[in-house]
């Protein structure tokens, strides 16, 4: 019975469309998140997902060996985007989009499962990532 519930309720998520795209868009990706990191994005994903911050104070601790690790700025992280894409929130957006390049976009979004919130895909679109390779 609590098979078909699991199986049930997974069909409503749709994190794995977004980490599909960026398998996708490029050969070699870097993925951050900011304001919200999932543990099944980075099972499902394959690969690291880095946590970023946009304080610089944030940033410097967790160089101790039993601290927590780094977290990146997010507009260090993020570059000019060419391979970089950051997962988010439509809540968190508008302060993430204040330090990220002007050229950093939505590439996709879904419904953030069981809230009231989107999930963003935030990167530079295909054809300017490719224009400044």
């Amino acid at each position: 019975m609590f098979g078909w519930a699991v199986l049930r309720v997974d069909r409503h998520q749709r994190n794995h469309l977004l980490l599909a795209m960026i398998d996708d868009a490029s050969g070699n990706p870097r993925v951050g998140a900011f304001g919200r990191l999932e543990p099944t994005w980075v099972f499902y994903g394959g690969r690291p997902i880095a946590e970023l911050t946009l304080d610089p104070a944030e940033a410097a601790r967790g160089n101790g060996p039993w601290g927590p690790k780094p977290r990146p700025l997010a507009a260090d992280f993020f570059g000019q985007g060419q391979d970089r894409f950051i997962i988010t929130t439509d809540r968190h957006w508008e302060r993430l989009r204040a330090a990220l390049p002007p050229n950093a976009t939505v590439l996709a979004k879904c419904p953030l499962f069981l809230r009231r919130e989107w999930l963003l895909l935030i990167g530079v679109p295909p054809d300017e990532g490719s224009a400044k390779k």
